[in-house]
């Protein structure tokens, strides 16, 4: 399905309109007319030619072609016509034209080209954790086909999401790699783009010196390369100059960036954002206040009309009203909404924690069996990025699954929360996991290894403050009483 790039456009339309020509053929003029078109930023034409190439398909049911102008419309959508929520829609309806498990070279090249377009999605709207997801799947679906290029691309894109994220370990762990790449196939661009990333970590942890000197090496390799740095490069170097002290030098890269990352064709609002607000506290420091907050209202006033999905707490604080008031059926009713509801807007962290709500009403009604099916139903590859419920849902599903008799799963999931360093976060989500790991290790009989671990739980909640359930547990566990407090 690639354009045929020196095809004349005349013989081209002469082509499409002759009634002999198949369907599956119009769609590839379509598809050609529409980057010939792009080439010449004819933005409107582009996007009428790949709207026809889409009925086409649709209507002579032409499978991998509509799939694949949903995804070159959700493409366009996003980096010609500035919208991410039209972007959004063209991406889900061909995701869910794709199988999730496949070996078909050309399904696994629809899916490693979705996943792309899904990660840059979804920093668009600032989901940085789902982004991670999408570019490190679209990484190891390119190690399937082969593509080398496509894996270092992957690993480089979901590097940049966990800086944004504050995860600089795992950030730097993936640039190694496509660094790596880049170097054996001589990419020195793309070389510099992973520098520039790292210069971000190096900022991260305090290293301004190292990390100003980088992105002045990468600035002289993009002048030779390119004939000019890149936006980004002139952003950072800026921030750096802040952090070395070279403020004169720092207002002007900035001011530079701030204003031509403004401009409507560049559409690069986002650096223009982050330029505004490094400037402005850099004039906050000089003591320029007044000209400091006129920077940053103008910045306020271009985000404000610029497009985001927004967290909408209001179900999920009916949820939870519903199951203080022990309406657990009502409850279930609102989180199954909420669920399909997220899965048209394509949130993946909104999914999770709708259908988290849907575990919740389960287990107040003491579900077990539901709460065990519902999670086979999930893909639970994302879950590791949804920090806000990961622990707790695991702690639930895990003992759901030793509730219905399925104790190696049990013990499988427990295995990898104790590992976990969230767990560390809650001592009370410690104490239910060290409880779970006695009632798993007793129902395998296994008295003695967990006796250590009752005992363990039994601290964790003093620890806690839950001394109610402390002392339970001590007069159910250290004596013959009947194995009682199980729901938390």
């Amino acid at each position: 399905m690639t354009p045929e790039w020196h095809a004349d456009e005349d013989e081209l339309l002469s082509e499409y309109n002759d009634p002999n020509t198949p369907w599956d053929r119009r769609a590839h003029i379509l598809l050609t007319l529409a980057y010939k078109a792009n080439s010449r930023g004819e933005i409107g034409d582009e996007l009428t030619y790949l709207q026809a190439g889409l009925e086409i398909a649709l209507e002579h049911k032409l499978i991998l072609w509509q799939i694949h102008f949903r995804i070159t419309l959700a493409r366009v959508m996003l980096n010609t016509q500035g919208n991410p929520k039209a972007a959004l829609e063209y991406a889900l309806e061909a995701e869910a034209m794709l199988p999730e498990f496949t070996l078909d070279k050309d399904e696994l090249d629809k899916k490693a080209a979705l996943a792309n377009v899904m990660g840059k999605i979804m920093v668009a709207f600032d989901r940085y954790p789902e982004a991670v997801f999408q570019y490190k799947m679209q990484a190891e679906l390119n190690e399937l086909l082969h593509i080398d290029r496509g894996v270092a691309t992957g690993y480089e894109k979901a590097a940049e999401c966990l800086i944004e994220i504050g995860e600089l370990d795992q950030a730097e762990e993936l640039l190694e790699k496509a660094r790596a790449l880049y170097l054996e196939y001589a990419m020195p661009g793309d070389i510099c783009d992973v520098d520039r990333l790292q210069a971000r970590i190096m900022l991260g942890r305090g290293m301004a010196k190292p990390a100003r000197d980088l992105l002045l090496s990468v600035r002289n390799a993009e002048r030779a390369l390119n004939d000019g740095s890149r936006t980004e490069t002139k952003l950072w170097l800026g921030i750096a100059f802040i952090e070395t002290g070279e403020f004169e030098r720092a207002e002007r890269y900035l001011q530079r960036v701030r204003k031509g990352a403004y401009k409507p064709w560049q559409r690069e609002f986002r650096i223009a954002k982050l330029a505004s607000e490094a400037l402005a506290k850099l004039l906050t420091q000089l003591g320029r206040e007044s000209e400091a907050r006129s920077i940053l209202a103008q910045a306020m006033a271009v985000d404000s009309r610029l497009p985001k999905i927004g967290d909408d707490n209001k179900p999920f604080i009916e949820i939870e009203n519903l199951l203080e008031s022990n309406q657990p059926a009502a409850a279930l009713i609102v989180a199954g909404e909420l669920i399909m509801k997220k899965c048209e807007e394509g949130d993946i962290a909104g999914r999770w924690k709708a259908n988290f709500a849907a575990i919740q009403c389960y287990r107040q009604s003491e579900d077990f069996l539901a709460i065990a099916t519902l999670w086979d139903t999930l893909t639970q590859a994302s879950l590791e990025f949804q920090d806000e419920i990961v622990i707790q849902l695991k702690n639930i599903v895990s003992h759901a699954l030793y509730k219905v008799g399925r104790y190696d799963e049990a013990i499988e999931i427990n295995d990898r929360l104790l590992a976990d360093y969230r767990l560390g976060q809650s001592i009370q989500e410690k104490a239910y996991a060290y409880e779970n790991r006695f009632r798993f290790l007793k129902a395998q009989k296994k008295s003695v290894e967990a006796k250590k671990w009752i005992d363990s739980a039994i601290e964790k909640n003093m620890e806690a403050g839950n001394i109610d359930r402390a002392l339970m547990l001590s007069k159910t566990f250290r004596t013959k009483g009947k194995d009682k407090p199980e729901s938390y």
